[in-house]
């Protein structure tokens, strides 16, 4: 089965960078922005991975996993700036599979698209 990934950003910088370095490595990203879009790509059986922009949206945390069916399909991947502990606090409590400072996820986005496009069973 084909793997893809949901960005949900409102963060130009953060939307090029995800969705290009995807589409370089033949995992593609769609760049969303509103709850009920992420409710309607949730019926899309390829999406694995939903990566999260903490600084951007304005869903809080808890809503995304409770939006995010089926739940143990989707790993969710918050990231955010390294101030902003109170989001990556709430993310944390919220369930996401994985959560780390912006800067993280800039040097290390390749590799983590990579885990997404393969990932452990």
């Amino acid at each position: 089965m084909p793997n893809s990934g949901l960005l949900l950003c409102s963060d130009f910088f953060f939307i090029s960078k995800i969705t290009s370095t995807g589409s370089a490595l033949d995992y593609p990203i769609k760049s969303i922005s509103t709850a009920q879009q992420l409710t309607d790509q949730m019926a899309n059986p390829d999406v694995n991975t939903l990566f999260v922009d903490l600084d951007s949206v304005k869903i809080s945390p808890a809503q995304i996993v409770a939006l995010v069916i089926p739940r143990e399909k989707v790993k969710i991947l918050g990231f955010g700036s390294h101030v902003n502990t109170a989001a990556l606090k709430a993310a944390n409590e919220a369930g996401f599979d994985a959560i780390m400072p912006r800067s993280k996820l800039s040097t290390n986005l390749p590799q983590i698209i990579e885990q997404c496009r393969f990932p452990e069973p």
